[in-house]
């Protein structure tokens, strides 16, 4: 056999052996989360999309949050220049322009606010939420500025204070939608990890306030979850680029990675929780609260999702706005969704941790969301939205949508809007 006949039978082999491992890793990988799905959150990785799902000491030291003495926390624009393709505008919001906006004959002035959901639903969701707006006959001819107001880990009173503080500054706005409900029921359960803070104090707020770090073992495995958490985003991004990111057999080696560094985060991260509450400064506990079993937490966290809806619904009534509330859809709602065995596997992956907030707690806030409508609060319960849906949307073991799963949720809120602006027309 001559030397190129070697050659090319060598390279035939090895081009059978790239296929026959290709087909595997794309089988193996199905039942784990498909290609597609799998280069969607790689990249939302990279990007620092994606929050922590653990929300402990190292989501508040690495997430580029600044605290506020009136919200809580906001983005600090100085170290997320740039962010989602929009920026951080000077009240640190994730938007091109500022909050501060007016009313006028000529446009309609949107305000969205809420968690991560409700801003991928301003985001990812714009282009359907403006297409619905557009078709409304009392906007016709109006420029439409939707104003980002939600941001990662928000949960309220979070929402209704960032209003009441804007409209204290000056801003005006047609219309509020609120979207929340998981941060609500799920966030508190696992930041404050059965210590006793204060339901009503921001996610992260004992780190953000710098009450824990005087603690060396709380500053030593943090240090180390932030090393992993930045050692992931690496990881993504080296994996993105040319044909490997976009292979089964790329893919695969990317999520085997991934999971084992998203393990340490998590291992370094639940060390450094292990902390007495006790032996923090008031300052960044508040009230010690204790609650005699999940139910009762449950419970008071729904009565202060519901309470702070009224009081937001309330301000902008006395300010002449339409409030809309809605209660987003959550994968650990039961029968929500039919999902396949690779959307399960991604989707309910924390079934234990969020699983049991959302059981627990989402009923308490549909309960809570018929009492708000019973008033004449303009709310709305989307917890069956893709309950005839099969094809995958949810992106994440929390609550995060794909694209479509966001032009679904734009869909509907527009809708309601739309209904909103109908009831009451704008003059």
């Amino acid at each position: 056999m001559d030397r190129a006949r070697r050659i090319g039978l060598f390279l035939l082999t090895a081009a059978l052996g790239v296929v026959v491992a290709e087909g595997g890793a794309r089988v193996a990988l199905h039942r784990l989360l498909p290609v597609a799905e799998a280069s969607t959150r790689r990249e939302a990785i990279r990007q620092g999309i994606l929050p922590q799902l653990v929300p402990t000491f190292a989501t508040a030291m690495t997430a580029g949050l600044a605290e506020h003495p009136f919200v809580g926390f906001v983005m600090d624009p100085s170290q997320n220049r740039g962010m989602h393709g929009l920026g951080v505008n000077e009240l640190g919001f994730i938007d091109s322009a500022s909050p501060l906006r007016h009313r006028s004959p000529d446009s309609f002035v949107l305000g969205i606010t809420g968690g991560s959901v409700a801003f991928w639903l301003s985001r990812t969701g714009e282009p359907t939420l403006r297409a619905a707006l557009a078709a409304a006959p009392s906007l016709r001819g109006r420029r439409i500025e939707l104003v980002r107001l939600a941001l990662g880990g928000f949960r309220q009173p979070q929402q209704t204070m960032t209003i009441e503080y804007l409209l204290t500054l000056g801003a005006e706005f047609d219309e509020v939608v609120n979207l929340d409900g998981f941060n609500e029921v799920a966030l508190y359960r696992m930041d404050a990890k059965g210590n006793g803070s204060f339901p009503t104090y921001p996610r992260g707020w004992s780190a953000l306030s710098g009450g824990p770090l005087s603690s060396p073992s709380v500053r030593e495995p943090l240090a180390e979850a932030i090393v992993w958490r930045a050692w992931r985003r690496t990881w993504a991004a080296r994996m993105a680029p040319g044909l490997g990111g976009h292979t089964g057999l790329g893919n695969l080696v990317w999520l085997a990675g991934d999971r084992w560094l998203e393990g340490k985060a998590v291992t370094a991260e639940s060390i450094a929780q292990e902390v007495d509450f006790k032996t923090l400064p008031y300052s960044a506990t508040g009230p010690i609260t204790h609650f005699e079993s999940r139910r009762a937490l449950a419970a008071e966290l729904a009565t202060l999702w519901e309470s702070s809806s009224r009081q937001l619904s309330r301000t902008c009534l006395a300010n002449g706005i339409r409030y809309v509330h809605v209660l987003q859809p959550n994968q650990y709602v039961p029968g929500s969704k039919p999902m396949s065995r690779s959307e399960r596997a991604l989707a309910l992956a924390d079934e234990g941790a969020f699983g049991e907030a959302v059981r627990e707690g989402y009923s308490l806030l549909a309960e809570g969301g018929r009492r708000l409508a019973s008033e004449a609060i303009d709310f709305h319960d989307l917890t069956r939205l893709f309950q005839s849906r099969p094809e995958p949307l949810y992106i994440d073991s929390c609550c995060h949508l794909n694209e479509e799963g966001n032009r679904l949720l734009g869909e509907a809120v527009g809708s309601f809007v739309v209904a909103s602006l109908e009831r009451n027309p704008l003059h």
